[in-house]
């Protein structure tokens, strides 16, 4: 699975429609997010390599990693080693996470959490949000009853959503490229959840997409992720068998909470 893996790599509640104003001010929030959540349709599936380096309470990690990943609930990672096999596999499909580590013999299968997702790669996020994040889109931050502000900082363009009177998210836009620079979630008291940068963006198919992604939170562990792409391109339609990851022969899963 590991060489099928390499080789498929290296083949090869969204807001009404809102007319932006005929002036020289910036169009309405309602209106970028909708283009914005127009140009993430159109790339709901990746794959290519990354190197990962994590800074966590328990120690820095760096891996290189072979990645293909569609929203809104498919991922899988595998560990690319200077020599040999990889040491790790991991996939997420349907809100099941299933790990296979071939150096101990052991696979592991349960729930996308934030917690499992952490036991093994150090992030604590779940799939519902780790997945958007990876492939340069918008995570699930808009309720249905929230009210979009925005205004211009510096060179971007903020946009400020709003929920039961309680600042929810906040995400800075180029309006140049459209792309968005940067998201941050906040908690019910205003308090930082996560952010996330985007950065270096470069051509994929046919639209920018960010070869640097920075993930920090501080709570409920303070963790900073890098993720830097390389030969990243469109997902390739016979790749899709790999987002669940087979037991091997001989070995029996182990459930995790």
């Amino acid at each position: 699975m590991a060489a099928v893996m390499i080789l498929c790599l290296f083949a090869g509640c969204a807001p009404r429609y809102v007319v932006p104003p005929q002036s020289t001010d910036p169009p309405s929030p309602e209106y970028i997010l909708q283009r914005i959540q127009q140009k993430d349709r159109t790339r709901t599936g990746l794959q290519g390599t990354a190197k990962v380096f994590i800074d966590a309470p328990n120690g820095k990690y760096v891996r290189n990693v072979a990645v293909v990943v569609e929203r809104p609930d498919r991922l899988r990672l595998e560990a690319i080693p200077y020599f040999g096999t990889p040491d790790f596999l991991l996939s997420v499909n349907d809100g099941i996470l299933k790990v296979f580590l071939p150096g101990e013999g052991h696979f592991y299968i349960g729930r996308s959490t934030k917690e499992n997702f952490f036991s093994f790669f150090r992030i604590m996020l779940d799939a519902e949000e780790i997945i958007p994040l990876l492939t340069g889109a918008l995570p699930p931050i808009i309720p249905g009853t929230a009210e979009l502000s925005g205004a211009m900082t510096g060179v971007e363009y903020r946009i400020d959503v709003t929920n039961n009177g309680n600042i929810a998210s906040s995400l800075w836009v180029d309006l140049e490229h459209e792309a968005v620079k940067r998201i941050t979630l906040y908690d019910a008291n205003g308090n930082t959840l996560y952010s996330a940068a985007y950065d270096d963006h470069l051509p994929v198919g046919e639209t920018l997409f960010p070869h640097k992604i920075m993930i920090s939170m501080d709570k409920p562990k303070k963790i900073l992720a890098t993720i830097r792409y390389s030969r990243l391109g469109p997902l390739q339609n016979d790749c899709e068998e790999l987002f669940d990851l087979s037991i091997p022969v001989g070995i029996r899963p182990i459930v995790i909470e």
